[in-house]
């Protein structure tokens, strides 16, 4: 007898064994890869189909278990790079938040000439926010290529996405920034598996528009 396994993924056949007949089985998915199974066999003899029934079973059992494994795998540049993120919004908000130069700084940004009234030299708080910024870029790009390819354009999504964060958290707010990447990675990832991968942005920008109309703030904005 002779059994094999015919697998569609992504346009592309692969098939296992030699084909005699063949019967179309329902479609699997593993993880976020969809499958369409099929398993071919010798149709001269009834005892083939059971079978191929039987390998289907298997095939299913085996689609479960790569399901929980696939809920428990975690990528190492990925959490590295999330630590990483989380440390430095960490340490940026304790300094904008507890400390002389973060009240300079929100003083400046609320009111730049009573700032000044106040012996606040509002140009060099500008320079060094600036320099603080261009810093957190740096870690930023100096972590993200461990896990994404790296080419001329590769910022210019990054940066459009970065200001879609700092709005619908609320300018001003590191806080709603944070809750606002949160989101939007939720809805890209949600996005891109249950509708399409090149529609992931579109809902990332569609909740950013409603957002923006429902409260023109921000999350958290002042």
């Amino acid at each position: 007898m002779r059994v094999g396994l015919v697998v569609v993924q992504d346009h592309h056949i692969a098939v296992v064994g030699e084909l005699d007949g063949f019967v179309a089985l329902p479609a699997l998915e593993f993880g976020a890869i969809r499958r369409t199974v099929g398993i071919y066999y010798k149709k001269d003899k009834p005892e083939n189909i059971r079978q191929a029934k039987t390998m289907l079973a298997k095939i299913k059992l085996a689609q479960k278990d790569l399901d929980a494994a696939d809920a428990l795998i975690v990528p190492v540049p990925q959490l590295v790079t999330a630590i990483v993120a989380l440390v430095v919004v960490g340490l940026t908000y304790y300094m904008v938040r507890s400390t002389r130069f973060g009240w300079a700084i929100q003083a400046t940004a609320m009111d730049k000439e009573a700032a000044e009234l106040m012996g606040i030299n509002t140009e060099r708080i500008y320079l060094l926010v600036f320099g603080i910024g261009g810093a957190t870029v740096g870690i930023a790009g100096g972590i993200m290529p461990t896990y994404l390819a790296v080419h001329p354009e590769v910022g210019t999504m990054f940066s459009l996405i970065a200001f879609v964060c700092v709005a619908m958290g609320g300018f001003g707010s590191i806080p709603g920034a944070l809750v606002a990447a949160l989101l939007i990675g939720i809805v890209e990832a949600l996005g891109g598996y249950y509708i399409a991968p090149v529609f992931k942005y579109v809902a990332v920008f569609g909740l950013y528009l409603a957002l923006v109309f429902l409260r023109p703030k921000g999350i958290f904005g002042w």
